[in-house]
């Protein structure tokens, strides 16, 4: 099983739903948004969704207009994701 399917228990998860949950990811300790399928692809307002939650998030860590999403696929893990990034 992939490390992103059975995550561990010490794991900070922020927010979770049925499609995605939003964790710290423990390589860059930023919130990272996992769609829970093994899939690099979603539907649009599924993305959005992601997107939406990871930023609202990410705001009230970092401050307002204070990240941006980085869309690129950082692990090489079937699940489609995307972290927040300071800047």
């Amino acid at each position: 099983m992939c490390e992103l399917c059975n995550l561990k228990k010490e794991t900070k998860y922020y927010h979770a739903t049925p499609e995605y949950m939003i964790v710290e990811c423990d390589k860059c300790d930023t919130p990272m948004v996992v769609l829970r399928e093994h899939l690099k692809t979603a539907p649009r307002n599924t993305i959005e969704s992601m997107e939406h939650n990871l930023l609202k998030l990410a705001a009230r860590q970092y401050g307002l207009g204070r990240c941006r999403v980085n869309r690129n696929q950082i692990h090489s893990n079937g699940h489609l994701h995307f972290h927040a990034q300071p800047i």
